[in-house]
């Protein structure tokens, strides 16, 4: 080929592959309904493009901000008859009523709890010198705490139940031995099982001799024969 072929064969290689590239993602990338989304952008977007739209819909007169509607109100719900409503539970009796007194102070309740309420027994305490540090009487060892248990001088629970387990735990070792001593020594026949055996062993060494005495005599007349 010569030099000005060699470019228009590459001049139209560019060419169709440019075609097939524009061809390919055209196909791809357009979208169907083009000319309607066009329409309405020129019919919204461009009409207010710097000022807004040309003409908005103004509020009702009644629809202004009234005084109370910013204010929390309570949901509306369904009218519940008292007929309806769960009576309350008997009181126990040993309830202690609170004077009559129907109020739903806090302060003024818990000052008549405190008041009706028994006293508790103070505490037991002992003083070294008259004006010394106050200690607990129950921990000091002046009291027989410890003499008047009912448990006093007896072995603890679980001190017997230790020793419980252990002597258990002898016991089956014992046990276990005893078993396997049995097992490794010889065995002790009755004397039923012991006469049956005397009586097989005689039966077959008397077997035993009558066919060697047959196989003698029959060697002997072997013999004469020859």
């Amino acid at each position: 080929f010569s030099d000005s072929d060699s470019e228009t064969l590459k001049l139209w290689t560019l060419l169709i592959r440019e075609a097939w590239r524009i061809s390919k993602y055209s196909n791809s990338t357009l979208h169907s309904f083009r000319p309607t989304v066009v329409q309405e952008s020129k019919l919204t977007k461009d009409a207010m493009r710097t000022m807004g739209p040309a003409k908005v819909e103004l509020p009702s007169p009644d629809k202004y901000l009234k005084k109370p509607s910013k204010e929390s109100r309570p949901l509306e719900g369904e009218f519940i008859y008292l007929m309806l409503i769960k009576p309350t539970p008997a009181l126990r009796r040993n309830h202690q009523f609170l004077q009559g007194l129907t109020t739903n102070s806090f302060t003024l309740r818990d000052f008549i709890k405190t008041a009706t309420a028994v006293p508790k027994k103070p505490q037991p305490m002992w003083v070294d010198t008259n004006t010394g540090h106050k200690q607990p009487l129950e921990n000091s060892g002046l009291v027989p705490k410890y003499i008047k248990k009912k448990d006093y001088g007896k072995v603890p629970a679980y001190l017997q139940q230790r020793n419980e387990e252990k002597l258990r735990a002898e016991e089956e070792y014992s046990k276990f031995v005893q078993e396997q001593r049995e097992q490794r020594a010889p065995r002790r026949l009755p004397d039923e099982e012991r006469r049956g055996v005397l009586i097989t062993l005689l039966f077959t060494l008397n077997f035993r001799k009558r066919m060697k005495s047959k196989e003698t005599e029959r060697k002997h007349l072997a013999n004469l024969q020859t």
